[in-house]
């Protein structure tokens, strides 16, 4: 029999067949390798009105099988038990011997084997029995692990073969430690760059990447999008739009639908229910949209028009929740500017906005207003408002050293998805995407662009709506302003070491990445030289992966209990993990991120064998508006959490015996992200039963 890998709980999906004339559908579908019931759902709709459901079961079965019982996830660093079932489905006596084998795979592309501990056993009839193959290692480096287990009975003929795939996740990521981004040309000075003596070895290092314009690229933002950890709406929407990937924007609108309201507006989680969308969120999709050139298809686009268009006019299901008159034209500014952009928004629709002062408005809200006026070229004293806002707007910019940035005043609403970050890259994008406007900024375009630069943190900027507009704005402002491209070569060193880049190669012509690998904790100096035309941007970066030691509290605390304490749990064991969260200050779309250990469960998915007892719960009248029951840890997303304290309490069933890492338990608000915590786990010792 060939070997079974295909393992996935969901076998077939299809979300619209057309039944022939007689009312029959025929599908098509491959089976997977589980030995086991496999339930078949039928929904039919005729118009509006006539529904019908049918349903059938098919079991497979073999006389011996093998099944894994091995974790879904595994850490670097872990160390456990292989273990398999293997089940006797006749009425006779088996004798089965079991081989197996490991491959690590490396994130370098490397791979290793390493043997399973080999097993002859005798099963009863119609009995099963749990097994172990020995205990297998993870090292740091490892990407995936994959387990090939061979059962034969006494005379050595195959009864069953087993390939698993283990995705296997880093107990300390490996971040961007610094990052700083410079012109190489007559004013350059060596980058001084430093390990930290607390990293692990061989993981990160010092890389240089050169581009020929900003519009090449920024690797920093796409690592600082690859290690973000909530998968959201957004985030898919984000990176797409930032990285020109269509496959993560389809994937995005093919998810879109299940998270439009019944106005058309954007929720943040699917579980929210009857809930409201947020005109703010599906104003930024619109606009990012645009922007990025990505298309929305156009049903669900006109379905979040109307929604918007609704909200812009006060009119619509959730027009009322924007109260005070300044909310009422925050909003209503920002819903206008994105349907500007399609030509769905009307200029008399900025004549009807609430009065309210300049001094009173965020950056970010005359920045639409500019873009605004900018699009709807009919909007009475159009000219004079064009004037007055950019007047506001230049004298919000301060200079420091070589760029211009915005002075934050103070009025930034929780429910903005906004920060200065995001204000100056959506400026740059505007003056360089509204020719209008742009002559009257030329001299300045290149200041602000230089204030975004001098903004990032360790290569990115703060949220992923500012590193989405961001990259987009360095596009834009290469396409209109960036001058020649770059051609010679450019010498890198760090220390002693050298390398030399090539312009003239036709893989360089854009820039590409120097990496100088791990030298080891310490100080280092880059120097870099240019020889030829034009001056490339080079990003010196230093990731490395440093473990948490102590816990870190920004504006929010988390306090992380689990009983019973044990120095060492059992296999069967049910422990309860408490949270406790308690904010400063009122926070919005705020996300939590709760490791457990590999091989464990929580307990509540509501599954046959798992009937919903002991689901998590939440004390302090806070409740998430989505939640995960993962394999690999439990996360929840709060759209407000007040400044009080509230606890979020589950239980976990440990499944696996060996010695497990986690990556520090985390809670962060998404749009102000310098409101967060990190409290390191400890070792999670478990033993057989």
């Amino acid at each position: 029999a060939p070997t079974r890998e295909l393992f996935d709980t969901l076998v077939y999906w299809n979300s619209r067949v057309t039944a022939d004339a007689n009312g029959k559908v025929n599908v098509k579908f491959r089976m997977n390798d589980s030995l086991s019931k496999f339930r078949v759902v039928a929904i039919a709709h005729l118009g509006a009105d006539q529904f019908g459901k049918g349903e059938a079961s098919i079991v497979t079965a073999q006389d011996v099988a093998v099944i894994p019982t091995i974790a879904q996830v595994s850490r670097n660093g872990d160390s456990f038990a292989t273990e398999f079932t293997v089940r006797n489905a006749t009425k006779l006596q088996k004798t089965v011997v079991l081989k197996g084998k490991v491959k690590l795979t490396f994130a370098d592309g490397h791979v290793e084997y390493r043997d399973l501990t080999g097993q002859t056993i005798v099963i009863d009839p119609l009995d099963s029995k749990l097994i172990t193959l020995g205990d297998v290692n993870i090292p740091d480096g490892v990407v995936k692990a994959e387990y090939d287990v061979a059962a034969v009975d006494q005379t050595g003929q195959p009864v069953d073969s087993i390939h698993v795939t283990q995705k296997v996740q880093p107990s300390v990521l490996t971040r961007t430690w610094m990052a700083q981004i410079n012109r190489v040309d007559q004013t350059f000075s060596p980058v001084n760059v430093e390990l930290p003596q607390t990293a692990l070895p061989n993981q990160g290092g010092v890389k240089v990447a050169l581009l020929s314009s900003l519009a090449g690229g920024l690797g920093t933002v796409k690592d600082k999008f690859y290690s973000y950890p909530y998968m959201t709406i957004e985030y898919l929407i984000s990176y797409a739009a930032a990285s020109g990937d269509t496959r993560y924007w389809d994937t995005a609108m093919r998810r879109l639908p299940a998270y439009l309201d019944s106005e058309g507006l954007v929720k943040y989680y699917t579980s929210a229910g009857d809930m409201p969308g947020s005109d703010v969120l599906t104003a930024y999709v619109l606009s990012v949209s645009s922007y990025s050139g990505m298309k929305i298809p156009q049903d669900l686009q006109d379905h979040m028009s109307e929604g918007l268009s609704a909200f812009a006019q006060g009119k619509g299901k959730w027009a009322h929740s924007a109260q005070s008159p300044n909310d009422i034209f925050i909003r209503r500014v920002n819903a206008i500017e994105a349907l500007a952009h399609f030509g769905k928004a009307q200029a008399v629709w900025l004549s009807a906005l609430p009065k309210v002062l300049n001094e009173q408005v965020p950056t970010w809200t005359m920045i639409n207003l500019v873009s605004a006026y900018a699009m709807l070229k009919d909007a009475g004293g159009r000219d004079a408002k064009l004037n007055e806002y950019q007047q506001v707007l230049r004298t919000r910019l301060v200079r420091i050293g070589t760029g211009l940035k915005f002075n934050e005043n103070g009025l930034r609403p929780l429910y903005g998805m906004s920060s200065a970050d995001s204000d100056q890259a959506q400026w740059i994008l505007v003056l360089s995407t509204t020719p209008e406007l742009a002559t009257a900024w030329q001299n300045d375009v290149p200041l602000l662009v230089q204030g975004a630069v001098q903004m990032m943190n360790r290569g990115a900027w703060d949220m992923t709506v500012a590193n989405a507009y961001g990259v987009l704005a360095m596009k834009a402002f290469t396409k209109a302003f960036e001058p020649a491209p770059v051609s010679g070569v450019t010498n890198v060193a760090v220390n002693a070491t050298k390398q030399a880049f090539d312009w003239s190669t036709q893989q360089h012509r854009s820039g590409g990445d120097l990496n100088f690998g791990w030298p080891g904790p310490g100080q280092y100096r880059v120097d870099i030289g240019h020889q030829g035309a034009g001056a490339p941007w080079s990003i010196v970066s230093v990731s490395a992966a440093v473990p948490l030691l102590h816990k870190v509290e920004n504006h929010i605390a988390v306090e992380k209990t689990v009983a019973p304490q044990k120095l060492v749990y059992k296999v069967g064991d049910e422990v309860t993990v408490t949270l406790k969260i308690k904010a400063q200050t009122e926070l919005s779309n705020v996300s939590l991120i709760d490791p457990i250990p590999a091989g464990c469960k929580i307990v509540g998915s509501g599954l046959d064998n798992d009937p919903g007892r002991g689901g998590p719960i939440s004390r302090g009248w806070i409740w998430p508006d989505s939640q995960e029951l993962a394999a690999d840890a439990y996360r929840a997303s709060y759209g407000s959490v007040p400044a009080q304290e509230f606890q979020v309490i589950y239980k976990m069933r440990v499944n696996n015996a060996g010695t497990f890492k986690m990556p520090p338990t985390r809670i962060e608000a998404l749009y102000m992200p310098e409101n967060f915590a990190e409290v390191p786990n400890e070792l999670f010792k478990v033993v057989p039963q």
